[in-house]
């Protein structure tokens, strides 16, 4: 999974390395937890060249209330060609999410045995976990594959822009920390593909691929006061 990620860098190393055209005045705030529920910046195909903000929890444009019913905040790549949230929009709402690095959560409790030797698979102990930061060896800045869609207050006609960060299954340098699932990162030359909505469903599908672990890196951290956990 893909539940906190950083995008702290200034607006003007995004717009280089995105090759953005900014607005005068543009609102954009750095930060190093960015969380389901933030709003946060996104590249959209419909609008290549700007950022687009956009809650981080995706809002089906079918849903009938604007309440956020299930966990859409990631979407799982062998998922998106069936699941109702998401099938719609792989060929039609694809986006990139810019980020800096993602943060995984390794569980490091010992192991408990009873006096036979055998591990007791529910301990009473409680668990503890060691949170790790996972970024690029040489890409300061990168992005996520993510989907994004658009839902409209019937009543106000209010639009509600969302997101979902993709997610695959975790390459040799994730799974010793996560063991399941990791973030899909595209590969920059990627990118312009990612955003071209002239790709069929099975040339889209194969760029979600787990990123080459050689390339990347992790570090545990050791004292963060300012990230909330």
């Amino acid at each position: 999974m893909c539940g906190r990620y950083s995008e702290a860098k200034e607006l003007a190393e995004l717009a280089e390395r995105f090759d953005l055209e900014l607005e005068d005045g543009e609102d954009y705030q750095t930060t190093y937890n960015a969380s389901p529920g933030s709003v946060l910046p996104v590249i959209t195909n419909t609008d290549p060249k700007h950022l687009t903000f956009m809650k981080w929890w995706l809002l089906p444009h079918w849903s009938k209330t604007r309440e956020f019913r299930y966990e859409t905040f990631n979407a799982k790549a062998e998922e998106l060609t069936w699941k109702p949230s998401f099938r719609s929009l792989l060929t039609t709402k694809r986006c990139l999410v810019p980020a800096t690095g993602f943060y995984e959560w390794k569980d490091i409790t010992p192991v408990e045995k009873d006096m036979f030797g055998q591990v007791i698979t529910k301990p009473k102990r409680k668990k503890e976990r060691e949170i790790y930061f996972i970024n690029l060896k040489k890409e300061h800045i990168f992005s996520f594959a993510g989907l994004w869609d658009e839902w409209v207050d019937p009543q106000s006609g209010e639009v509600i822009r969302t997101f979902s960060v993709i997610t695959t299954a975790a390459n040799e340098l994730v799974k010793p920390i996560h063991p399941d699932r990791m973030p899909i990162i595209l590969p920059r030359e990627a990118e312009k593909y990612w955003l071209d909505t002239g790709l069929s469903q099975a040339e889209v599908l194969n760029l979600l691929q787990p990123y080459e672990a050689s390339l990347m890196q992790s570090q545990p951290l050791k004292a963060i006061d300012c990230f909330p956990v």
